[in-house]
């Protein structure tokens, strides 16, 4: 019985966690002055179109790329780790359809992590996977929603309207491995000690043993 969220660790060797977060600085990267700005201020995108000073914004700075579009064979590099975890759940890979790198820096003008956008990644369900590349503060939150609780599927949630509950915390930690269910609404928090630098991919296949369970016990806490 597959049951999810999964986070593994010590799966992969610290000289091949290095090589994965060397990769990171010859990628091509797009810029977003915030990464905790709620739905109403996503789409006012002149206030977030200015190299704005995170010493006097309450902001939290982030930059994203496309490995899937890397030319650096950066997502060569990371594949491996895919198929590793992919085949130690028994696993099989039909496709994936999106794999983001992102870096996050640390939100100045506060002293405790500011929660992000709440949000699923895509309305067709999938698998996620998420890598840390490094450890660092800002958890990922996974919500005691899912498509299936509500209605219409919106892609985000405004964190300051929405009534969810925290069901599961995961601290960054270099080399972890978070999977979960890409129906579960969740969300990142701003890292307030350093930078925070994540891979989130969406796949599609199947579980071979045809059973899968979900969620796991609740409210549990990885550190």
């Amino acid at each position: 019985m597959t049951e999810l969220p999964i986070v593994i660790d010590n799966f992969f060797e610290e000289d091949y966690q290095q090589k994965i977060e060397d990769s990171m600085f010859d990628c091509i990267w797009k810029v977003t002055m915030d990464n905790t700005r709620s739905i109403d201020a996503q789409s006012t995108q002149d206030k977030y179109r200015k190299f704005l000073d995170p010493f006097k914004y309450d902001i939290s700075p982030s930059i994203t790329t496309n490995l899937l579009n890397s030319v650096n064979g950066t997502f060569e590099l990371f594949y491996p780790v895919v198929e590793k975890v992919c085949n130690h759940m028994d696993f099989s890979i039909e496709k994936i359809s999106r794999c983001i790198a992102g870096i996050q820096g640390v939100q100045v003008l506060r002293e405790q992590n500011k929660l992000c956008g709440i949000h699923i990644n895509q309305q067709t369900p999938h698998l996620v996977l998420l890598y840390y590349v490094n450890d660092s503060d800002g958890d990922t939150l996974l919500f005691n929603k899912t498509t299936n609780d509500v209605e219409g599927c919106p892609l985000y949630y405004d964190h300051n309207e929405c009534d969810f509950d925290i069901d599961y915390r995961v601290t960054p930690k270099q080399g972890r491995v978070l999977l979960f269910d890409g129906r579960t609404y969740h969300s990142s928090c701003s890292p307030t000690e350093g930078i925070r630098c994540i891979i989130t991919l969406d796949i599609f296949g199947k579980f071979n043993d045809k059973s899968y369970k979900f969620p796991a016990p609740k409210n549990y806490l990885y550190t």
